[in-house]
């Protein structure tokens, strides 16, 4: 199975929250009966976290991440292997995205 790689974005501070897709093996533990009658597949999982850390191999996803004395301080970490990501998009709230909406609109007028 190929699949496109997906670009993991750059951090930001304070960091910016995603939502990643990523896929993973199932775990059926209901199922009994002949190996090759089952039916097999990947699953989609959806995680919403703000994106703490890159490595080569893995993304770090963080439940909370404020920011305290100028430094980030995480809870509730998810490692995520980068090759079982499928989609990663931000996640804004409304105060977020108008901050940011009037950011770039100032930018456009000077």
């Amino acid at each position: 199975m190929s699949r496109k790689r997906v670009k993991i974005p750059a951090l930001t501070v304070p960091p910016t929250r995603y939502e990643v897709w990523w896929v993973d093996a199932n775990f059926d533990n209901e199922y009994d009966g002949p190996a090759r009658d089952y039916k097999s597949e990947l699953i989609r999982l959806p995680q919403t976290g703000y994106h703490t850390k890159t490595t080569r191999e893995v993304i770090v996803l963080a439940g909370s991440a404020p920011v305290i004395d100028g430094e980030v301080h995480v809870r509730d970490l998810m490692i995520i292997p980068r090759v079982h990501i499928t989609a990663m998009t931000p996640v804004y709230t409304e105060e977020e995205f108008r901050a940011k909406a009037q950011a770039e609109k100032a930018t456009e007028v000077g």
